[in-house]
């Protein structure tokens, strides 16, 4: 099967390897695919559904399908709440009989439906199909956490539920990886973990690893299955024993090529994942990897901008940060002090809260600031609190080059 795919927001073919994390997996589907929207509007189909059913851009979902009967081959808990699951006769072929089974689906951070479309015969490989659908909705539940937490420990432990509970495997362990206490060696810390308890924890919550012993894996960022032996944890392979688990599955996370963590998930059957599943394996790592990189960054930004709040507010004289209106944006704790409360200054004219004026006075270096968008330094008498003081207004630009804020810092030098 091609892998292009015909869409309305896209003015050429759109190849579904395109798509992020799950391209790979739809590609080598092998089934009919359907892109819709909530009002059931067809945006996107793929090469074998346009080869089947002609052009349907545009059409609604159920100008193609009419629900034949419900299929109840499959236990209630295979289907997700807000699946679309069913046999459905085309509304021009009646005699035509389609399996459709349709997930939440995101792109470009969008909320849509994506529907497998295949053909009902006598001989339907519905285990297969079972594993695509299992694949797809885990792919779904990892993007998903990502868009309702940013805090890392939530997103992984999350998406390792959703992996545990759909495959029905026995236990489950994700690692982010730290820089070890030598240059050449980086320490594994268990961030989620599900199906064992605190004695096998204190076991294998830490492990470090050789740089040079990361070099196959980061090369390909291929799975590796590993035999029961070959478990370096004593009590580990003890408990894989006493649960009849011969295999665990080790899937490299990854971004940017760039090696973020490890996945360990103990290959139990009847849901056991070999070789033919590695293209779905590297798609679960590279996005679970994609995961990892903008939660830490999500964090380390969080961390910076209370680290920039707390120096912000010791600074001990008065610092305020005015937009292009000329209105007060920020002040820090020592200006809340001196002009009194944030209501009768946030979102006020700078002049009218620093000169108690209704315009500027030509001379302000705020706004030769805002005129030149050159840094600006003044001394002299304070036009509000007298005192001989300096004043610095530093401009602050865009990503675009504009000026957007300055930057106003007041310091009394009276007794200096």
């Amino acid at each position: 099967m091609e892998g292009k795919i015909e869409t309305l927001s896209l003015a050429e073919p759109w190849s579904i390897e395109d798509i992020p994390y799950w391209g790979k997996i739809l590609s080598e589907l092998g089934h009919g695919v359907i892109i819709f929207n909530d009002e059931n509007e067809i945006l996107a189909v793929n090469e074998l559904t346009a080869n089947t059913f002609g052009n349907v851009l545009g059409k609604r979902f159920d100008q193609l399908f009419k629900s034949k009967q419900l299929d109840n081959t499959l236990p209630l808990d295979k289907k997700p709440a807000d699946q679309l699951f069913g046999i459905y006769e085309s509304t021009d072929d009646p005699g035509a009989q389609y399996r459709v089974r349709s997930f939440p689906f995101l792109l470009d951070q969008k909320p849509v439906k994506l529907a497998i479309i295949s053909p009902l015969v006598e001989d339907d490989d519905t285990f297969r199909l079972d594993h695509w659908e299992n694949q797809l909705q885990i792919l779904y539940e990892i993007s998903r956490a990502t868009q309702l937490s940013p805090k890392l420990s939530i997103v992984l432990q999350s998406a390792l539920d959703a992996i545990i509970d759909t495959f029905k495997f026995k236990m489950g362990a994700i690692y982010t990886m730290e820089k070890g206490r030598t240059e050449d060696t980086w320490d594994f810390v268990l961030s989620a973990y599900k199906g064992f308890g605190k004695e096998l924890y204190n076991h294998v919550k830490r492990f470090s690893v050789e740089s040079y012993q990361l070099e196959s894996v980061k090369r390909t960022f291929a799975p590796k299955w590993l035999e029961r032996k070959h478990i370096f944890f004593p009590l580990l392979r003890q408990r894989m024993r006493e649960n009849d688990i011969n295999e665990i599955l080790c899937i490299p996370l990854f971004s940017k090529n760039t090696l973020l963590g490890l996945l360990y998930l103990t290959n139990d059957d009847p849901m056991r994942l070999g070789a033919g599943h590695l293209p779905f394996l590297i798609s679960l790592g590279r996005q679970l990897g994609v995961a990892i990189d903008n939660a830490q960054l999500l964090e380390s930004i969080s961390r910076a901008k209370t680290e920039l709040e707390i120096s912000f507010d010791a600074i001990q004289h008065n610092i305020f940060v005015i937009d292009y209106n000329y209105s007060i944006y920020r002040v820090n704790r020592a200006t809340r002090k001196k002009y009194g409360r944030l209501e009768d200054i946030i979102g006020k004219k700078y002049y009218q809260v620093i000169y108690q004026e209704e315009d500027p006075p030509p001379n302000c270096p705020i706004l030769l600031c805002f005129l030149t968008a050159k840094p600006v330094q003044e001394e002299g008498e304070h036009p509000r609190w007298g005192g001989y003081y300096q004043f610095h207004a530093f401009p602050v630009f865009s990503t675009s080059g504009e000026l957007e804020r300055v930057v106003y810092y007041e310091k009394d030098i009276t007794e200096e």
